[in-house]
């Protein structure tokens, strides 16, 4: 009788301890699993800071402009006429621009874009800034028609588009020419040409 309490003393003894490590096995899985789920919630912040510090990096687009110049412009690498690496840029062609330049020792204000991830310049008396904001709507009243120039000068009319009375189109900036004359900037395809003000009519104010 005594040897049977013995043995069944020992047996809830073992139990015991059995069971006693066993929740201790349990407690260290998940204090794993706790330290696993903290390491990744690290890692996510982390990257989240990366992502956020990335993005306030990113220089701001100050305004888009176009190119006017009937014959296209330089862009080069470097705001100065004397740059050796560059391209040609064409009439119509669009860019954001995300710093003004002067160089004061040649008297020009050039815009400083991206191509291909490259910095490049354009010289600001080249290009036309453009806007999103519609000032108007106009419509062609010419019997005769009327032409959209590239440039709001009578000397560089650039690629001219005779178009037909009747034409409407928004309004997006006017210009006054050197010879007194209104311009009134318009898109078509997102190019800026320009119609002769005494050829066309304001048919809706904004």
């Amino acid at each position: 009788m005594k040897r049977n309490g013995r043995i069944m003393m020992n047996l809830l003894v073992a139990l015991g301890v059995s069971q006693f490590a066993i929740g201790c096995g349990k407690q260290d899985i998940n204090t794993e699993k706790v330290t696993e789920q903290e390491t990744i919630i690290e890692a996510t912040d982390r990257q989240a800071e990366e992502i956020e510090t990335e993005t306030e990096s990113e220089e701001p687009v100050l305004f888009r402009v176009a190119i006017i110049s009937g014959s296209g412009t330089y862009v080069p690498d470097v705001p100065s006429a004397d740059a050796k690496d560059g391209f040609f840029g064409l009439q119509g062609e669009q860019y954001d621009v995300y710093e003004v330049c002067e160089n004061e020792k040649e008297g020009t204000t050039y815009y400083k874009i991206k191509v291909d991830g490259k910095t490049r310049y354009l010289d600001a008396d080249a290009v036309q800034v453009l806007s999103d904001k519609v000032l108007f709507r106009i419509k062609v009243t010419d019997s005769r028609g009327t032409y959209l120039i590239g440039k709001p000068e009578e000397e560089e009319y650039g690629d001219a588009i005779l178009v037909e009375q009747g034409t409407e189109w928004d309004v997006y900036s006017e210009h006054t020419s050197q010879e007194g004359n209104i311009y009134y900037e318009v898109r078509i395809d997102g190019r800026p040409y320009y119609a002769y003000a005494n050829q066309v009519q304001k048919i809706e104010e904004n």
